[in-house]
């Protein structure tokens, strides 16, 4: 047997190295026989993950716009497959990207003659459940009727293929997937993602998911329960990986409101009435006691919302503020859940009545949520939101998310290869200080035969020769000041439209800002197209405006700082009304309140990122040209600020002025 084993470790070797020769040859001998431009980062990234694999080691490396990331991942990963034929997952943070990778594997798959299979695993909302559409439709008389039941019956299944409203959608898609439930539906031979799902498990080809998928999915590894994904897979790739500790935060996140609540009370309730028991009287306790905690709560947002800075105006998270009268109203909380769910535990018998299991384990999870938040509150971070009326809403997650990210994604068999074109926090001193931000926040392993930083890759877009950064150094400061630096910003935003003839994407940090700056342009009547982000507008449909309407100006926050994709002349004017601090909320201020230097170990370099990342939406291929205006005076000339240098050392265009006619000069020679 010693032999055997001894045998098989030298065919694996000697597999490994016939990989890493085989990527070798690929980017380096044969790129310009396979159609491809000679990338040195892309070379090296590619080669880089070829070791980390032969190695078996994690690996995180930033690649700029324009290396070609995906192709660096993706031929390793289809020789990887070749030779050792194991499945391999690869997460994003958005379907778009995706898609797009399907094209990328299918185009490597037939340059190299190796066919493979490809799961794209969306997300169950993006699938139509037939039997919830039949129930609609029969209780429904809607006008989209027979185009729907034509799509049906033609074996349609995927949200991009039915052309109707959101509302409807919502009323027909798949909303809570159960495989035991499912599988006794007369429609689960024909349900596209009853299928997706088996294909996910059974699949020795490549899935593409989104990150909040492949995270359930190790959860649910760690914890011995039935797995969403194959469990040969031996190779995950997290792209877009800036946003890993966000996602897994929203994975782990326990949530509840008071109606859910008591939803999730009087399903516990049917689940015993069949043993001729009810909790009818303790429900009215439990509501009785919500009504207290939630109403308290109400008004610790408002009191927020009411004190607030411009900033918090539009916060998505407040405080959980552990007053005396909250505290009472949690603990009274805790022990009538606690009594339902010894009541319900005492009558429920799972083999008469099976079919409410779920809604057990629900209430046991409400019942455990408020033991925890009644006597070990330090155990958890907590918070709130509002709902879609408005009301509040509790939110609970592990505080040390970086060693929950560590055990789901760097301390198991399986390797990890991390991605993203922002993911440094400075460009100078050792790989370990360029990803140190990053390494703190996710739990990333560094050493040998653990994890490897692979050196950022830096786009190769000439930026010098096709951009320039304005900054500003005579601007008021944009909080001590904000009044007058609002004033100012906008004739300034006036000036740099003028150099361009519009053609712009302004971005904000706040919606108070963005507003406040709109109206004002708004006034000035200029001539060109104002558009800004609406809550009754699709993202997509304002970037098709903008992209049609060559000279518009686009207002935007939030989402589009990344992952929006503009070539071309419509956006050649790029301005960063102010720095991307991070809004204080609970995560942001628990982060800092554990760091020995908040401002520079946690503000800085989540600042810097987004800063990279809203930089990233100008040039977008390498014909792209245009300018970036900064108009936050804190990196001017005259700023004493920590971070000025760190943050100018950071950004991939070193091309700078702070002269609005050296910049007319320059984009008018472009």
């Amino acid at each position: 047997m010693y032999y055997q084993s001894e045998k098989a470790k030298k065919i694996e070797n000697d597999l490994f190295k016939m990989l890493t020769q085989m990527v070798f040859d690929f980017f380096i001998n044969n790129y310009s026989k396979y159609g491809f431009e000679e990338r040195i980062g892309q070379q090296d990234m590619a080669l880089d993950i070829a070791d980390c694999i032969k190695d078996q080691e994690h690996i995180l490396v930033e690649a700029g716009v324009g290396i070609g990331k995906s192709y660096a991942y993706i031929v390793p990963l289809i020789y990887y497959h070749q030779l050792f034929g194991n499945p391999i997952a690869i997460a994003t943070s958005t379907i778009t990207l995706q898609e797009q990778l399907k094209n990328d594997i299918d185009h490597i798959s037939r340059l190299l003659n190796y066919p493979i299979e490809i799961v794209l695993a969306k997300g169950q909302t993006h699938f139509v459940c037939r039997q919830r559409a039949d129930i609609y439709f029969t209780e429904n008389k809607v006008k989209e009727y027979t185009e729907v039941q034509a799509l049906l019956k033609s074996g349609s299944f995927d949200r991009k293929d039915f052309p109707v409203s959101s509302y409807l959608w919502n009323a027909i898609n798949v909303k809570e997937f159960q495989y035991k439930t499912c599988q006794l539906c007369q429609y689960h031979f024909s349900c596209g993602f009853f299928n997706i799902r088996g294909k996910m498990q059974q699949t020795n080809g490549i899935i593409l998911c989104n990150q909040d998928l492949l995270t359930m999915h190790l959860r649910k590894r760690n914890n011995g329960q039935r797995l969403l994904l194959n469990s040969r897979i031996s190779i995950i790739v997290i792209d877009e990986a800036h946003n890993l500790e966000d996602k897994v935060r929203n994975s782990l996140t326990a949530t509840y409101s008071k109606n859910e609540i008591i939803r999730i009370a009087w399903d516990a309730n049917k689940a015993i009435r069949s043993s001729g028991i009810n909790i009818d009287k303790e429900i009215l306790i439990l509501q009785e006691s919500l009504d207290l905690l939630f109403n308290l709560l109400n008004k610790q947002i408002q009191n927020q919302t009411a004190t607030a800075s411009y900033d918090m105006k539009y916060a998505e998270r407040f405080f959980f503020e552990f007053t005396l009268p909250t505290k009472d109203a949690i603990l009274k909380t805790a022990e009538i859940t606690s009594q339902i769910n010894d009541l319900v535990g005492l009558y429920y018998n799972d083999q008469k009545f099976g079919a409410f299991e779920n809604t057990i384990e629900k209430f046991e999870e409400v019942a455990y949520f408020f033991k925890n938040l009644a006597y070990i509150p330090d155990n958890g971070l907590y918070w709130l939101e509002k709902d879609s009326k408005g009301q509040a809403s509790i939110f609970m997650c592990p505080k040390k998310m970086d060693k929950s990210i560590r055990e789901l994604y760097f301390e198991s068999d399986i390797q990890t290869i991390l991605t993203s074109a922002t993911i440094a926090n400075q460009q100078t001193g050792t790989e370990n200080d360029k990803y140190g931000y990053f390494i703190r926040s996710t739990g990333f392993p560094v050493g040998k035969g653990q994890g490897y930083l692979s050196e950022p890759k830096p786009s190769p877009f000439p930026y010098n020769e096709h951009a320039m950064i304005y900054y500003s150094s005579d601007l008021p400061h944009p909080t001590k000041e904000r009044e007058l630096f609002i004033e100012q910003g906008v004739n300034r935003i006036v000036e740099l439209l003028q150099i361009t003839h519009g053609k712009a994407l302004i971005l904000f940090t706040a919606k108070t800002d963005l507003e406040e700056v709109y109206l004002r342009l708004k006034e000035k009547n200029l001539q060109y197209t104002l558009l800004t982000q609406r809550s009754d507008a699709s993202q997509e449909q304002t970037l098709s405006n903008f992209r049609l309407d060559v000279d518009s100006v686009l207002l935007g926050t939030g989402a589009y700082w990344e992952g929006i994709n503009i070539e071309g002349k419509s956006l050649s004017n790029l301005i960063i009304f102010r720095l991307p601090f991070p809004v204080p909320d609970p995560i942001i201020e628990y982060k800092r309140s554990i760091a020995k230097k908040p401002l520079m170990d946690v503000d800085v370099p989540e600042m810097i990122i987004k800063l990279k990342q809203g930089i990233g939406r100008l040039i977008r291929s390498s014909s792209d040209k245009g300018i970036v205006s900064i108009l936050d005076p804190r990196l001017g000339d005259t700023s004493s600020a920590p971070y000025k240098d760190i943050v100018w050392g950071s950004l991939p265009i070193t091309n700078k002025t702070d002269s609005l006619e050296e910049l007319t000069t320059f984009y008018t020679s472009l």
